[in-house]
C-alpha cells in the first residue's frame, strides 16, 4: 500500500468517525434573536451534551444536521423582552419523541448556567428541577412563585334547618348570619355570627339561640361555578324546650356551590350536616305505684341538624 493510498484511508475513517456522531444537535430555531446568539446556544449545547455523555456530538457548524446520527436534538429558543426560553427536543432515528425539557434564562448571561443542566435532563432523561444545585439556580427559578392573593368577601347567609333525634320530633328552625369568607386559591376560610329560631310547632320541641362558626373549605374545580367540601365547629347558647339551655357546641360537614367567582358579588348555596356535641337534657316522665308521676331529667339526647342555607357576599 503506498503512502498516499494510506493517508486517503486514514482521513475517510477519521472522517466517517466524524459524520456517523451518534448524536447531532440541528440548528437552533430562534425567535426574536439574532443570528449569532443562535449559534452561540447551538455550539454551547454541543459541547455540554458531550460532556454529559463522552460521546461524539455533531453540531449544525461542522456536519450537515442529522446526517447518520442515531439521535437528534431540536432546540427552540424564545426571547420576551430579556428572558430566553430554551426548549429541548431528543428525538430517534424515526424522529420519535424520546424526552424533553424546558428552562428559563434570564439574559444570554444565563446562558452558561441552564445549557449544561438542559443538556444534562436530555441525557439523562431526568426533569430540568433535578438537575438543580445551590450553584446552578437561575434567577428566574429564585424568584418567588406568583399565587393568588386572600380576597375577603362578606355577606350574610339564611338556612332552613330541620333537627332530628330519635323519639323526639321538632320544630323546623330559620338562621339568619353575618357570613364572612377569606378566600384562596384552592378554597376559603369562614367565620361566621348569627342567630336560629324555631317556626313553631304544636307538640313539638324547638331548639333555638344565638352561634358562632368557624370552618373551612376546598374547591374541587376552578371554574366560575365551583363545587366545594368543608368543616368546622359551631359553639352555641341554645335552648331547646323547657328551658333546657346553656352553652352548646356542634361539628359540622358541608358541601356547597360557589357562583361567579370571578365577580365582585358571589352567591353560594350548600348542605350542611351539624351533629350536637355536648346534647340537651331529656326529661322522662317516671310514675309511682300509686298513680303519681315525677320528672328525671338523667337522660341527653344529642341532635343532628340538617340545613339548607343560602348566601350572598361582596
Amino acid at each position: 500500500m503506498t503512502r498516499k493510498t494510506f493517508v486517503i484511508l486514514s482521513v475517510l475513517m477519521i472522517s466517517a468517525r466524524v459524520w456517523a456522531a451518534p448524536v447531532s444537535v440541528l440548528p437552533v430555531n430562534g425567535t426574536n434573536m439574532s443570528a449569532g446568539e443562535a449559534e452561540a446556544i447551538a455550539e454551547l449545547f454541543v459541547g455540554a451534551y458531550a460532556a454529559e455523555t463522552l460521546a461524539p456530538v455533531s453540531g449544525p457548524k461542522n456536519v450537515p444536521a442529522g446526517l447518520d446520527a442515531q439521535e437528534t436534538i431540536e432546540i427552540n429558543a424564545i426571547r420576551l423582552d430579556q428572558r430566553i426560553s430554551l426548549r429541548a427536543v431528543l428525538r430517534g432515528q424515526n424522529g420519535e419523541v424520546l424526552y424533553q425539557a424546558t428552562l428559563t434564562a434570564t439574559s444570554m448571561d444565563d446562558m452558561d448556567l441552564v445549557i449544561p443542566r438542559l443538556a444534562k435532563s436530555l441525557a439523562k432523561r431526568i426533569a430540568p428541577e433535578a438537575t438543580q444545585t445551590i450553584h446552578t439556580v437561575t434567577q428566574t427559578e429564585a424568584k418567588p412563585e406568583n399565587k393568588i392573593g386572600t380576597e375577603k368577601v362578606m355577606g350574610l347567609k339564611t338556612a332552613l334547618v330541620i333537627p332530628m333525634a330519635k323519639g323526639i320530633e321538632f320544630e323546623p328552625a330559620l338562621t339568619l348570619q353575618f357570613d364572612g369568607r377569606f378566600e384562596f386559591e384552592k378554597g376559603f376560610f369562614e367565620i361566621g355570627a348569627g342567630a336560629q329560631l324555631p317556626t313553631g310547632g304544636e307538640g313539638k320541641k324547638g331548639i333555638g339561640g344565638v352561634f358562632a362558626e368557624l370552618g373551612g373549605s376546598l374547591y374541587l374545580a376552578d371554574d366560575s361555578m365551583s363545587p366545594y367540601v368543608g368543616a368546622g365547629v359551631v359553639p352555641r347558647i341554645f335552648v331547646s324546650g323547657d328551658d333546657d339551655g346553656g352553652m352548646r357546641a356542634g361539628v359540622y360537614g358541608q358541601a356547597g356551590l360557589m357562583m361567579l367567582r370571578e365577580s365582585s358579588t358571589r352567591m353560594y348555596v350548600e348542605l350542611r350536616v351539624t351533629q350536637e356535641a355536648i346534647g340537651y337534657e331529656k326529661q322522662v316522665r317516671v310514675y309511682d305505684l300509686y298513680g303519681s308521676s315525677t320528672e328525671s331529667s338523667d337522660e341527653r339526647y344529642y341532635p343532628t341538624e340538617v340545613g339548607l342555607q343560602f348566601g350572598i357576599g361582596w
